[in-house]
Formats: structure tokens, C-alpha cells, sequence
């Protein structure tokens, strides 16, 4: 008799996840009227760093407000994210 055990999945999938961070201390060079080009590439570093480029530039796209299946609708929760 074959018996089978329940396995567990576990994913780790940090685009649904939120981020918060201290943009203080992750860019230590304060804007002034001389530095806007290191500043630029500072901020430009963080945002490449924690997968946001895409959201400033237009790379990424905003996903539809709602998925459809079968007939059916309901809210995208990638939209409730991206909002």
C-alpha cells in the first residue's frame, strides 16, 4: 500500500511584498547646487538596488485593476501593490 505524505510549499516571492526603507541612511549625499549628477547616480543605485527603476521609468507597467476567469472578476492584487 502506497502511502503519500502532504508536502508543503513555501515561496519567498518579494514582489509581493512591501518595502520600507530608510532613504536616509541609504544616501548619505544631501542634494546641494553643485553634486546634482553623484546625487542623481545615488539615488539611481538605490533604486536599481531594491527593484524600483522600473516603477520610475515606465518599464514596469501598471497590471489591470481586475483579473477576469471563467467568466468571473475580481480585483488584481498586483494592482492593490502597485497602488
Amino acid at each position: 500500500m502506497a502511502t503519500s505524505s502532504p508536502s508543503i510549499l513555501t515561496t519567498n516571492d518579494s514582489h509581493n511584498t512591501l518595502i520600507s526603507i530608510n532613504v536616509a541612511a541609504q544616501t548619505p549625499l544631501k542634494l546641494t547646487s553643485t553634486n546634482y549628477l553623484s546625487w542623481k547616480l545615488q539615488f539611481h543605485t538605490v533604486f536599481i538596488g531594491y527593484d524600483l527603476l522600473g516603477y520610475i521609468d515606465g518599464s514596469k507597467p501598471c497590471p489591470s485593476a481586475t483579473l477576469t476567469h471563467n467568466d468571473t472578476t475580481k480585483s488584481n492584487p498586483a494592482h492593490t501593490l502597485w497602488i
